[in-house]
């Protein structure tokens, strides 16, 4: 994964004088190929990063609008595999923006903790937003 892209990111927005745009989208929503055409329509648009959520049946800190997005992108049959592979197939079609995976800290759990890490970077993610994970018990997700 790469910090020095995103932090590229945010350096090139505050030198231009504004605040780095960094729009959510569920990936898998509302299908997946659907989500693919949106966050590169997103990426063309010139988002200066892109969170790109990786779907939970419990989301614990979304509001309606997210929890339904994800609900649907899970009855479609999206997977933590498939997020990472709709991850790889934005860098394929040329998406250069720093991508950050959103999501909570049970599917990565039973996906394997070094396992994502490590398909994740191979995807080309550039970091992670965990919100269901203390900072002080990230350690093998750090």
């Amino acid at each position: 994964m790469s910090v020095p892209h995103i932090t590229a990111a945010f350096d090139s927005a505050r030198a231009q004088g504004r605040a780095a745009l960094m729009p959510y989208y569920t990936l898998g929503y509302p299908d997946a190929a659907s989500s693919l055409d949106v966050l590169c329509a997103v990426a063309d648009a010139g988002a200066d990063l892109m969170e790109l959520g990786v779907p939970f049946s419990d989301p614990l800190a979304d509001g309606p609008t997210i929890q339904h997005s994800t609900q649907v992108a899970l009855e479609r049959g999206l997977t933590v595999a498939r997020c990472l592979d709709l991850t790889a197939e934005l860098r394929a079609r040329g998406v250069a923006q720093p991508l950050v995976l959103m999501g909570y800290v049970n599917p990565l759990l039973a996906f394997g903790v070094e396992r994502f890490v490590s398909r994740a970077a191979e995807a080309g993610a550039d970091g992670l937003i965990v919100p269901d994970l203390p900072p002080e018990e990230a350690g093998e997700l750090e």
